[in-house]
């Protein structure tokens, strides 16, 4: 009977250093997962500062892109009205050279 107590005995102990060394294994895990979650956590916040960073220069892009896009559509309504003017210029100065010299004269452009 003595011999059944000891292992019993043993296999209590055993059990509780088997419990205790789950307990610590455990433990290191919450720790590690705390420590993964904290991680996370300042990466989150890095990412939304990256985020806004991103937005600002985008919003930036877009108003260059916008600025420059009229400066190039002011630009082009500005060539056509001087290409009007160029046209009416050359039409009135081929009427004063015909009505000076006479319908034959040519007019080199």
């Amino acid at each position: 009977m003595q011999a059944l107590t000891v292992d019993a005995g043993q296999s209590s102990r055993q059990l509780e250093e088997q419990l205790a060394a789950e307990s610590a294994k455990l433990k290191k895990a919450d720790e590690e997962i705390g420590r993964l979650r904290d991680e996370l956590k300042e990466k989150d916040k890095e990412l939304d500062a990256i985020r806004a960073d991103m937005s600002e220069t985008k919003n930036v892009l877009s108003k260059a892109v916008d600025d420059a896009t009229a400066q190039r559509d002011t630009a082009e309504r500005k060539l056509k009205l001087a290409q009007k003017k160029l046209e009416t210029l050359k039409d009135s100065l081929h009427r004063l050279v015909s009505a000076i010299f006479g319908e034959s004269a040519e007019m080199p452009l």
